[in-house]
């Protein structure tokens, strides 16, 4: 589990280095406030700005020095439970720095007499009709469309109307229908008139377009190949499947710096863009951006460009920005109880590691994983072993430092573990079509079912 802990750390100060780009100027914008051009480098601007990042910072490393100890805690099920509890603590806690910055940087404003007068709307309607000129066309998105339907097509072919087959066709319209929508959310944006000069707003205009719809387009091409990944299982050699599987992990960091790469890029274009005009207009937007969130009921957008010029933001004022802010909330607390649960079970249940032996089977359980019910005539074999094959990939399950449980592959073969890797023996179950590996954590029960098998096996053959 020490690996979880330091990515938990890394985690820290990667959120640190986010929230300190609201700290940068971006379109006379800091920490959520519009100040007057000529005011972006005064002192106590350059002072606040410089403490708010500094204090991220600082956070970030007392919440590291809090997390250490974890590293001497021997039970996987605290430490998941810890990693959960101190994921929120830190959002929260480095949320909350900007959002006390953000307040600050608001009476800075009002001290000093620096608010803005909100600017007539301008309206440039040629820019208007023209809006998307520049949009990525719309049939780039085919060819990952057609891709996503010859892995499904072949996934059927392969498998049938199958558990594997539905779940990618699912992934699919979800992954797939992320990238469409945030498409024709891009679509959507409107024109803004952030100076009075129209070219300036037009090429503005045109970089958010060409960016953000040339994002979703080159995603979903990094993206759908990570449908292929349940077909890895099935290459026989567990050395092409190892490489195939950090192949495509490669992939989703790559898709993932990618995004970061071309936002940063449009982010710095559009301020070169707006350094070079002196007629930067104000729209009275700072109203609408509280706690770092946009808040507009009259606005009938749901999805809005944030004010970094880094992403696109949801607008909490209308109820289906709510239901999915509420929705994404209640799905990541859903996932952090349930993979800490488990673990609970394992380390501080009774016997959760058990078996039930009849006169014609036996059916392996552990909390959270699929039972296995294996028949005596179709076991080829049963043995003791001291280890584990090295040569193992997670398919679906846990593995942890403790415990091994779900659906592997070992040496080449599908195989179901119900394992705590501190127990010895371990009792391997050979089947024609799968193995089965097993643990009690009273070795002596380990050795009783081995026994129990080995009887019953020389009996039904």
């Amino acid at each position: 589990m020490n690996i979880v802990i330091w990515i938990l750390i890394g985690t820290y100060f990667l959120l640190a280095l986010i929230l300190r780009i609201p700290g940068n100027p971006h379109k006379n914008i800091i920490l959520e406030n519009t100040l007057p051009k000529d005011k972006l480098d005064e002192p106590k601007v350059t002072a606040l700005r410089k403490a708010y990042k500094n204090n991220l910072l600082k956070i970030a490393g007392a919440l590291s020095v809090l997390t250490l100890p974890l590293l001497f805690v021997s039970y996987d099920s605290i430490v998941m439970a810890s990693f959960s509890l101190l994921l929120v603590v830190s959002i929260g806690a480095l949320y909350g720095c900007e959002i006390f910055y953000i307040h600050k940087m608001r009476q800075l404003l009002i001290e000093q007499d620096w608010l803005l007068q909100v600017a007539p709307v301008l309206v440039d309607t040629k820019l208007t009709v023209e809006k998307n000129k520049k949009l990525v066309p719309v049939a780039w998105l085919i060819g990952s469309l057609l891709i996503a339907g010859a892995v499904l097509a072949f996934s059927f072919f392969q498998f049938g109307s199958s558990t594997i087959s539905w779940t990618l066709l699912g992934t699919f319209v979800l992954l797939w229908g992320v990238f469409a929508a945030g498409y024709y959310a891009t679509t959507r944006i409107p024109v803004r008139a952030l100076t009075d000069d129209q070219e300036t707003n037009r090429q503005y205009n045109n970089l958010t377009k060409h960016a953000w719809s040339f994002m979703m387009v080159m995603l979903s091409y990094l993206f759908i190949p990570t449908l292929l990944i349940p077909f890895v299982t099935l290459v026989k050699s567990a050395w092409l499947s190892s490489v195939l599987m950090v192949g495509f992990l490669l992939l989703l960091l790559a898709g993932s710096l990618f995004t970061f790469y071309l936002t940063f890029r449009l982010r710095k274009k559009q301020d070169v863009l707006l350094e070079e005009t002196t007629s930067y207009r104000y729209n009275g937007e700072d109203q609408y951006w509280k706690y770092g969130m946009y808040i507009n009921p009259d606005d009938s957008r749901l999805m809005v460009p944030d004010r970094l010029g880094m992403n696109l933001s949801i607008n909490l004022g209308k109820r289906s920005g709510k239901i999915i802010s509420v929705i994404t909330l209640v799905s990541v607390l859903v996932i952090l109880i349930g993979t800490t649960f488990p673990l609970f079970l394992f380390d501080f249940g009774e016997n959760q590691l058990h078996y039930t032996l009849t006169d014609d089977q036996v059916t392996l359980n552990a909390p959270l994983t699929k039972a296995s019910s294996i028949p005596f005539v179709e076991m080829e074999s049963v043995e003791l072993l001291e280890d584990l094959p090295n040569t193992r990939i997670r398919i679906n399950g846990m593995a942890t430092d403790d415990y091994l449980t779900g659906i592997f592959k070992v040496e080449n073969k599908r195989a179901v573990l119900y394992v705590d890797r501190s127990s010895k023996p371990i009792l391997k179950i050979t089947t024609q079509d799968e193995d089965y590996y097993y643990t009690n954590k009273d070795e002596a029960e380990t050795q009783q079912l081995y026994q129990a098998l080995q009887n019953d096996l020389g009996k039904s053959h």
